[in-house]
């Protein structure tokens, strides 16, 4: 179950596990402990395990995160039948260590960052894309449109992604500036490269 957009609060997390794992759409339950207990049940009976996926970590609010964490341990108690899988910026991170002052179960974690893309990886990653949706095998995009999507993207995926789109659907991409992908007026974050040195 993928929330692209993050989630506001927790009841929109056990709204959406409820809505994917099948749940009657009439049941609304008001203790979450309770429905938690009817989704464990459903994903124990057709014995499947679910992993949530959300992204932009970064903007869900520290007792939601708390909230979310703690689902997770009651949903495993006996075997696991939910993983969960945070996606954000670095200052979710910072968020996520906050957490450590709360007591959960002990758990795995994996702990992964990707790099800005630079020029020569957006340009393979872009006609990567194409050539897995199109099952064609040319380069779509030129290394001069590779570059100036990278350049106006500064690396990061999503932007790419919104770019490419706008390429691949209208034939053309505008000055940056006019198209408004300066990264100062677009909702997504932007990944800032530093010189470390």
């Amino acid at each position: 179950l993928f929330f692209e957009q993050g989630v506001e609060s927790f009841d929109e997390v056990i709204e959406g596990i409820s809505a994917h794992v099948g749940i009657d759409p009439d049941d609304k339950t008001a203790d979450r402990n309770l429905r938690l207990n009817h989704i464990v049940k459903q994903l124990k009976q057709e014995q499947r395990r679910l992993i949530v996926i959300i992204d932009g970590a970064e903007s869900i609010f520290l007792a939601t995160l708390e909230r979310i964490r703690r689902m997770v341990d009651l949903a495993n108690n006996e075997e696991t039948t939910i993983q969960l899988m945070l996606s954000g910026q670095p200052l979710f991170l910072l968020n996520f260590k906050q957490l450590g002052i709360v007591s959960f179960q002990d758990m795995e974690e994996r702990k992964y960052s990707l790099d800005p893309l630079d020029v020569d990886t957006t340009y393979q990653y872009l006609n990567h894309c194409i050539e897995t949706a199109a099952g064609e095998s040319h380069d779509f995009f030129s290394p001069r449109m590779a570059d100036r999507i990278m350049d106006t993207a500064r690396g990061n995926f999503r932007l790419i992604n919104r770019l490419a789109d706008r390429y691949v659907t209208s034939g053309s991409l505008m000055d940056p500036e006019e198209d408004g992908f300066d990264g100062s007026e677009t909702d997504e974050p932007v990944i800032s490269v530093e010189d470390n040195g």
